[in-house]
């Protein structure tokens, strides 16, 4: 009997154990920092972007390589249909060859050295096109996460004017039996908490589509339980539009990227006049062929010279492309200095605007805040009718639900001044 016991004691924690890592993935708490780095490790996008940069790196790789000799090593066999005649006798049917080739360019006009400093280019863009998306997908999840945390503060505050107005229900029911309510202020009273009701469940669904929204970014499963260690709130903070210029400038990658663009495109139009050069290479042959495989054969060594000297106009015409190409760049680097100053006044302008609008709702709730009490104490004394009640209810949590949303919106403001500002936060 204590055999069977033991064993089922061994069994059940078994069990457990084998459950705990598994209930244990079902819930995760997480900061707005711990969101951004789990989406950053979870993005498919990022992911093919890293990628990118490897196959940029191998890119490096491959012009590299443009500096070593090439060396290659052959060996055929051919059997003829009939064994050729020669002066001492007859010669073999089968026919072995050895062959060792070697080519090195001396010269190519620097055409090697800047197909590899583009290459490099190449990989420093991609690198930039990384971090740009990292900071996109930062933001977003930042957005997203705020949200979520506005959604659950938004469905407390449905729930708290529920159970008020569930108090209210209670109150009319006890001044209409003592004769102090007409049934009309029960019926008001009792419709309201029907439409509070349906609040609350709005409320419930709107943060449930919210955490959907967040764990699809972080690339979580759908029954996974997601809870925000942060609440919602915010720091005043002040920004100058000179400030914020000088760093967007030093740190904006869509304007390092049309840097990095500008700077490949110059080496391409070395590299372009780099071809009116002459190119000079060594190459050498080695070569045995036999009635069977050997290496006694002979072997050459040149040393060659090649030149274009007429090609129909067709370089020229592709310098001046490339120098179009560079004033246009030129241009867009202009219009994205003046995007970005104007993306910088509407995003200060943002954060102005929402940190007065939160200093607003503070006073509005507030007073807000004291109109609901008095109206509950003559609410409770039969002073007011329900209708009256009601509205001050409606009022308050109105203006409570703009105050979380004036929050929200501060806090998104300032996650966009930084993405604005090409930093993170």
């Amino acid at each position: 009997m204590k055999k069977v016991k033991l064993t089922s004691l061994l069994v059940l924690f078994a069990l457990v154990i084998i459950t705990l890592p598994i209930l244990g993935a079902e819930s995760i708490k997480l900061t707005e920092e711990e969101a951004v780095e789990l989406a950053l490790e979870n993005n498919n996008q990022i992911e093919s972007l890293r990628r990118e940069v490897k196959i940029a790196e191998k890119q490096v790789d491959i012009a590299r390589s443009s500096f070593y000799p090439q060396l290659d090593l052959g060996a055929g066999y051919t059997r003829l249909g009939e064994a050729p005649e020669l002066s001492v006798g007859e010669g073999s049917q089968d026919i072995f060859t050895t062959s060792l080739d070697l080519e090195l360019p001396l010269y190519t006009g620097g055409q090697r050295s800047i197909g590899y400093q583009q290459a490099q280019k190449g990989v420093l863009a991609a690198q930039k096109e990384l971090e740009e998306k990292k900071k996109d997908l930062a933001y977003q999840v930042s957005e997203q996460y705020y949200n979520l945390l506005k959604a659950k503060d938004m469905v407390q505050v449905s729930k708290k004017s529920l159970e008020r107005i569930e108090d209210y229900v209670q109150t009319a029911e006890a001044n209409y039996e003592v004769g102090i309510f007409t049934r009309t202020n029960l019926l008001q009273a009792q419709t309201q908490k029907l439409q509070a009701e349906q609040g609350f469940l709005r409320a419930k669904n709107g943060a449930k589509l919210a955490e959907l929204a967040l764990k699809n970014t972080l690339n979580l499963p759908r029954e996974t339980e997601v809870e925000l260690v942060k609440q919602l709130d915010w720091e005043e903070k002040g920004y100058q539009f000179d400030k914020v210029k000088e760093i967007a400038f030093n740190n904006r990658l869509d304007l390092e990227l049309l840097e990095l663009n500008r700077e490949i495109v110059e080496l391409n139009l070395e590299r372009k006049k780099g071809e009116a050069h002459p190119n000079l290479f060594l190459s050498g042959n080695y070569e045995a062929q036999d009635d069977s495989f050997t290496v006694d054969g002979d072997w050459r060594v040149s040393l060659g010279l090649s030149y274009n000297l007429y090609d129909g106009g067709e370089r020229r015409a592709e310098l001046v492309q490339i120098e179009e190409e560079l004033d246009i760049l030129d241009l867009r680097s202009d219009d994205l200095k003046g995007l970005i100053e104007l993306e910088i006044e509407e995003a200060l302008l943002k954060v102005s605007e929402t940190r007065e609008g939160i200093k607003l709702m503070e006073l509005s709730l507030e007073k807000a805040e004291e109109n609901l009490k008095e109206n509950k104490a003559s609410y409770r004394q039969g002073l007011i009718t329900t209708n009256d009640l009601l509205e001050a209810e409606a009022t308050y949590q109105q203006i409570k639900s703009d105050y979380l949303s004036a929050i929200y919106d501060y806090n998104l403001a300032v996650a966009k001044l930084y993405q604005v500002k090409g930093i993170g936060r």
